[in-house]
């Protein structure tokens, strides 16, 4: 793309928001915002823009141009619309995306991007009155642990940690980490009950099973909770009430699931 169509785009980066829409102009001759700062003049007389979303992320915009006046309508909004989400898809699935998403020593989602994919399906749940539950999960002697364990073999059991939490969720989770030893499990389209399971489920695995670090079986317990979204509850409610189960089963004893039926709605 010229360099002047770059500076277009930076100006449409700033008149595209939420909710998504688009920018149509069929004679871009007549407006400042399409000139260039130095002078000179785009060869575009149509162009269209419409965001490109996917997964609760914008990547940027799709800039459609044509060399005609009059040459886009309305009846074209959707089909950019569908374009340019199909290619922010197939970005995000990318290595390279995907990389700056993850945390480095685990592998699941870091903080941000998990909470930017949890606030999109929060909003989605919402929108079609559907189910969605979350998990918040601490180590059990984390503390301790960390203290008789170098740095690098912490790294090593993080990992291992990490890597068992998601091979136990589901293809339609997904997994994070929030903060040194706190992971979530967020579960669309799961009720409470659902989420119960596939809790009790890998708390199990971590009990049956040690962990493996320089062939020397280490033993994991894990404190979880879980609440599922109340028709009132919005992305800090939901988030406040996950960390309040965390903390009873933590205050419990550990090793064990608490579900938070404490619903805004009930």
């Amino acid at each position: 793309m010229p360099i002047l169509n770059w500076l277009i785009a930076e100006r449409l980066l700033k008149q595209i928001g939420e909710p998504p829409s688009w920018i149509c102009e069929n004679d871009v001759a007549r407006h400042m915002l399409y000139q260039s700062p130095y002078g000179r003049r785009t060869k575009m007389v149509s162009l269209a823009a419409v965001p490109m979303h996917a997964f609760g992320h914008s990547l940027g915009i799709l800039i459609a141009t044509r060399a005609e006046i009059g040459a886009f309508r309305e009846a074209d909004h959707p089909v950019l619309s569908a374009i340019a989400t199909a290619i922010a898809e197939d970005l995000q699935r990318g290595p390279i995306y995907q990389s700056a998403l993850r945390d480095e020593v685990t592998g699941l989602y870091h903080r941000q991007a998990a909470l930017d994919l949890l606030a999109h399906e929060t909003a989605r749940a919402r929108r079609y009155q559907a189910s969605l539950s979350v998990t918040l999960l601490d180590i059990d002697g984390f503390n301790y642990l960390k203290h008789n364990s170098a740095d690098s073999k912490m790294r090593r059991i993080l990992h291992k940690i990490g890597r068992r939490i998601a091979s136990e969720v589901r293809q339609t989770d997904f997994s994070a980490r929030m903060l040194e030893n706190t992971f979530l499990l967020a579960h669309p389209m799961t009720p409470a009950e659902h989420a119960l399971e596939i809790a009790t489920r890998l708390r199990a695995s971590f009990a049956k099973e040690a962990v493996l670090i320089d062939d020397v079986p280490l033993r994991v317990e894990l404190s979880l909770g879980i609440a599922s979204l109340g028709k009132d509850d919005d992305l800090t409610t939901l988030l406040s009430r996950v960390d309040r189960a965390l903390a009873a089963a933590k205050r419990l004893g550990g090793n064990r699931v608490v579900v938070d039926l404490n619903r805004s709605d009930s």
